[in-house]
Protein backbone atom coordinates (compact mmCIF):
# COMPACT_ATOMS: atom_id res chain seq x y z
CA UNK A 1 0.00 0.00 0.00
CA UNK A 2 0.73 3.94 -0.50
CA UNK A 3 0.47 6.53 1.92
CA UNK A 4 -0.41 10.53 1.29
CA UNK A 5 -0.08 12.90 3.60
CA UNK A 6 -1.63 16.10 2.52
CA UNK A 7 -1.98 19.16 4.97
CA UNK A 8 -5.37 21.12 6.11
CA UNK A 9 -4.85 24.74 5.18
CA UNK A 10 -7.73 25.60 7.02
CA UNK A 11 -9.88 24.30 10.30
CA UNK A 12 -8.95 21.38 12.71
CA UNK A 13 -7.54 17.96 11.25
CA UNK A 14 -8.89 16.62 15.00
CA UNK A 15 -12.70 18.21 13.55
CA UNK A 16 -12.63 16.69 9.85
CA UNK A 17 -11.35 13.00 11.46
CA UNK A 18 -14.82 13.23 13.91
CA UNK A 19 -16.82 14.40 10.90
CA UNK A 20 -15.51 11.69 8.52
CA UNK A 21 -15.78 9.18 11.48
CA UNK A 22 -19.39 10.23 12.61
CA UNK A 23 -21.32 11.27 9.20
CA UNK A 24 -19.35 9.23 5.94
CA UNK A 25 -18.09 6.07 7.71
CA UNK A 26 -14.72 6.98 6.64
CA UNK A 27 -11.20 7.25 8.72
CA UNK A 28 -7.76 9.64 8.26
CA UNK A 29 -5.23 9.28 11.03
CA UNK A 30 -4.59 12.77 12.68
CA UNK A 31 -0.97 14.28 11.86
CA UNK A 32 -0.46 14.37 15.69
CA UNK A 33 0.71 10.97 15.97
CA UNK A 34 3.11 12.40 13.02
CA UNK A 35 4.07 15.51 15.21
CA UNK A 36 2.67 16.93 12.02
CA UNK A 37 -0.99 18.39 13.34
CA UNK A 38 -1.95 20.19 10.46
CA UNK A 39 -1.50 17.24 8.42
CA UNK A 40 -3.90 13.66 8.30
CA UNK A 41 -2.73 10.42 6.84
CA UNK A 42 -4.15 8.57 3.67
CA UNK A 43 -3.42 5.25 3.73
CA UNK A 44 -4.33 3.19 0.04
CA UNK A 45 -4.07 0.31 -1.26
CA UNK A 46 -5.68 -2.85 -2.70
CA UNK A 47 -9.19 -2.65 -4.80
CA UNK A 48 -9.33 0.90 -6.85
CA UNK A 49 -13.29 1.57 -6.07
CA UNK A 50 -13.49 1.78 -2.00
CA UNK A 51 -10.21 3.95 -2.46
CA UNK A 52 -12.35 6.13 -5.01
CA UNK A 53 -15.12 6.31 -2.26
CA UNK A 54 -13.16 6.89 0.56
CA UNK A 55 -11.71 9.99 -1.33
CA UNK A 56 -15.07 11.15 -2.45
CA UNK A 57 -16.17 11.29 1.06
CA UNK A 58 -13.28 13.16 2.09
CA UNK A 59 -14.16 15.44 -0.44
CA UNK A 60 -17.55 15.54 0.57
CA UNK A 61 -16.49 16.23 4.24
CA UNK A 62 -14.43 18.83 2.94
CA UNK A 63 -17.01 20.47 1.06
CA UNK A 64 -19.24 20.89 3.85
CA UNK A 65 -16.90 22.33 6.48
CA UNK A 66 -19.68 24.00 8.05
CA UNK A 67 -18.27 22.26 10.41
Amino acid sequence: GSTAFPRLRRGSVEDLAARLRSAYETSIVPGRFFEAPAHFRIGFGGPTEPLLGGLAEIGAALDARAW
